[in-house]
């Protein structure tokens, strides 16, 4: 999934005093990166 910022994302009212989250960016090394490189092509999203 792709969020432009944390303020693109909320919890219901009804859970905001009950929960907390915080939008982490991934920071894949160069091997994750050739992994997903190598995935079968005919099963990734138009």
């Amino acid at each position: 999934m792709i969020y432009e910022n944390d303020r693109a994302l909320s919890l219901p009212s009804e859970l905001q005093t009950r929960c907390q989250f915080a939008l982490q960016t991934p920071k894949p090394d160069d091997n994750l990166k050739q992994y997903a490189l190598s995935l079968d092509k005919v099963d990734a999203l138009p």
